[in-house]
């Protein structure tokens, strides 16, 4: 409420008309209309008569209205671009008398929006927040408006992509987008090679060159794990030895605290090595079955069971 006062006082309690020798009557008439329209809260309205003000006279003054209006009705990017463009213009006598209240508008639109980046498979691809065009791949930093938006993601015999993100006032969220050829452009009989196979063709190999390195990165992790396991189990064993551990007058820890000490550590390391090596498979399997080979479709089935005790892996790979 505080801010719509702060706006209401720029647009009333500071506005000076100039005199009408210096504007035409329908200006005037514009201006005034759309002031009374704000007093009356029909902020639609005021902001088609303010439009129709700054397409005769694109002042600093009119702009102002514009924005102040678009402020109102809660359309922050637009209210944003054309309240600090009106700030701009600091030698405007109308801008330098209402700088503050115009200055306070501003912080509060700016309170409402967020940054967005995407980036996309393919280039050139129409990006759409919440219906509305906003760009197309890859989009750099971009205004839009805090709070929940459905992306949308278009490109020509690619198949349309829509996923909801939350935007914070102030963050910039980056969002990625993988598009997949429509089915009628795949089963198109292809006579000769082009570019746009070709390409698809090298989008597919690099998102399968990832799958193929998550696998080999998973083995040194499995083998951690492995290696770990068995020196825990040894560590274990040791302090569990009563001829080495518990005899005489000290404790078994006073006697084989460092066993119990790297049983844990051991133990802690395995868990590491299990659960990345399985995380990296698990990523394997998705993007090798996801982007199959032209010849064959790659099929990966892994089997992990894992206790106290043991830790088993079975699977099989289908190239």
């Amino acid at each position: 409420m505080m801010t719509r006062g702060l706006c209401v006082y720029a647009l009333l309690g500071l506005w000076v008309v100039p005199p009408l020798a210096a504007q035409t009557p329908s200006l005037d008439k514009l201006v005034r209309s759309g002031v009374e329209l704000r007093k009356q809260d029909r902020d639609a309205e005021a902001l088609v008569q303010f439009e129709r003000a700054f397409a005769q006279d694109p002042s600093p003054r009119n702009r102002a209205q514009v924005a102040l209006a678009q402020h109102a009705l809660g359309r922050w990017v637009e209210a944003e671009v054309g309240v600090a463009a009106a700030l701009e213009s600091e030698r405007d006598p109308w801008i330098a008398r209402n700088a503050e209240p115009l200055r306070a508008a501003l912080r509060t639109i700016r309170d409402h929006l967020g940054m967005l980046e995407v980036e996309c498979n393919v280039d050139g691809a129409a990006i759409l927040v919440d219906g509305r065009m906003v760009g197309t791949s890859p989009l750099a930093a971009t205004r839009v408006t805090a709070g929940s938006l459905l992306l949308e993601v278009r490109a020509d015999n690619h198949e349309i992509v829509q996923r909801r993100i939350d935007v914070a006032a102030g963050a910039v969220v980056k969002a990625a987008f993988v598009v997949v050829p429509t089915q009628h452009e795949q089963t198109k009989p292809r006579l000769t090679p082009s570019v746009p196979h070709d390409r698809a063709r090298g989008e597919t190999e690099w998102v399968r060159t990832i799958g193929w390195a998550a696998l080999i990165a998973a083995g040194p992790l499995f083998a951690t794990g492995i290696t770990s396991h068995i020196l825990r189990e040894n560590n274990a064993a040791r302090y569990a030895d009563d001829a080495r551990c518990f005899h005489g007058s000290q404790t078994r820890d006073q006697r084989c605290g460092g066993y119990r000490q790297s049983v844990e550590t051991t133990e802690a390391v395995a868990t590491v090595g299990y659960i990345g090596a399985g995380a990296l498979l698990a990523l394997s399997a998705v993007l090798l079955n996801a982007f199959p080979a032209e010849s064959a479709p790659t099929n990966v089935r892994l089997t992990v069971t894992m206790s106290p005790q043991t830790f088993q892996l079975t699977g099989a790979i289908h190239l």
